[in-house]
């Protein structure tokens, strides 16, 4: 996200944990957003994005970095993990990459996401609730 904003742009990150099971409150998902304010993507180039080798703007605004792999291993990992990967994303309004990974928790090992402190220096931070965390990175 930061490689495509220009300098000045905002980045955020959003992590979210949710029950999903009614019965069973170990058993929850973790839910990560990353909005930016780069180009957009249009919906047909969406649909090819966590592709191997796949770039939708070679050497338009990533200036030789890069391979096209990074969301192809993103996707594995996720999908090894039972997880899901998209993006949701218009022209001209930027992006939201997101994924979550389900998994099981034990008591008193996290209570909530607050006990997850990520350092990011520089960055202006705001808690939503209880259940997430919202970081934003200037670029």
């Amino acid at each position: 996200a930061i490689k495509f904003s220009e300098s000045g742009a905002t980045v955020e990150v959003e992590v979210t944990v949710a029950n999903v099971d009614d019965n069973d409150d170990n058993k929850v998902t973790l839910l990560v957003e990353v909005k930016d304010e780069g180009p957009g993507i249009s919906f047909e180039n969406q649909k090819l994005l966590f592709g191997n080798f796949v770039q939708i703007r070679p050497g338009l605004l990533q200036e030789g970095r890069g391979s096209g792999l990074g969301l192809a291993l993103c996707k594995k990992i996720v999908t090894i993990h039972g997880g899901t990967i998209g993006v949701n994303s218009e022209e001209g309004k930027g992006s939201v990459f997101f994924f979550s990974i389900p998994f099981q928790t034990y008591k008193g090992l996290m209570t909530t996401i607050e006990e997850i402190k990520p350092v990011v220096i520089g960055a202006e931070s705001r808690t939503d609730h209880h259940s997430s965390n919202t970081r934003k990175i200037p670029t």
